[in-house]
């Protein structure tokens, strides 16, 4: 079994984790719903859609994922290179 004063601690840690990923989502929620509220002075029409950033972003940051998923698949090598 576990120390009670270990469990106490993990609890801690969780709810310090949970309290800054509530943080960080109504931060998130907030600059997204300010993102329809003021005026962009755009290049493309593209960017003047709400939230284009930020889907842009995350689109190309899991585009990234599958990209380096496929290119460890082409580079990888063998687990007894090295030992040649």
């Amino acid at each position: 079994m576990s120390h009670p004063e270990a469990m106490t601690t993990r609890t801690a840690r969780v709810s310090r984790v949970s309290t800054l990923y509530r943080i960080l989502w109504c931060v998130a929620v907030v600059l997204g719903a300010v993102d329809f509220f003021y005026h962009k002075h755009v290049a493309y029409k593209i960017e003047g859609f709400p939230a284009f950033y930020g889907i842009f972003g995350f689109v190309v940051a899991v585009a990234g994922i599958f990209i380096a998923r496929e290119l460890h698949k082409v580079l990888k090598r063998s687990e007894t290179y090295y030992d040649r």
